[in-house]
């Protein structure tokens, strides 16, 4: 079983800075997992999984590590609000009811970015096949005048 990693906290207006002491673990040790309201940092043998009081932007932010230390910097959903305090102190089921939500909208995020790069890659491939027909005919046209 994981023990409970430790941390401090800060805040502006658009940001909040999490610090963790990753007591001599090593890079390839090292996990971060972001959600809409979750931070999940796995550092064997600990593991610290905090319910945020509010959203953050999960795919933008940045991690940096230091000298044995992770610093996390989140950009708030919400920019201009002090949240005051990191936690969500709600009950048992209001917590899982948070955290199925955002796991279900980063999946969903997740789904959208693979449509859209498939879209992308159809199109590409599409618009390739297109010059390739329209150069070909060209130089057939071309090789056709030439000829009579």
């Amino acid at each position: 079983m994981p023990l409970e990693g430790t941390y401090t906290w800060s805040e502006t207006p658009n940001t909040v800075e999490i610090v963790i002491p990753l007591k001599g673990v090593s890079s390839k040790q090292l996990d971060v997992f972001l959600a809409e309201t979750i931070v999940k940092v796995s550092y064997p043998p600990f593991l610290l999984d905090l319910n945020l009081l509010k959203s953050i932007e999960y795919n933008q932010g940045c991690a940096n590590r230091k000298d044995g230390i992770l610093y996390l910097e989140l950009i708030k959903k919400e920019r201009g609000v002090m949240w005051g305090t990191l936690i969500f102190g709600g009950s048992f089921v209001e917590i899982a009811d948070r955290r199925a939500k955002a796991l279900q909208n980063r999946a969903n995020l997740i789904l959208e970015h693979h449509e859209a790069a498939k879209r992308k890659k159809w199109d590409e491939e599409k618009l390739g096949v297109r010059k390739q027909v329209h150069n070909y005919c060209s130089g057939t046209h071309l090789v056709v005048h030439s000829t009579v």
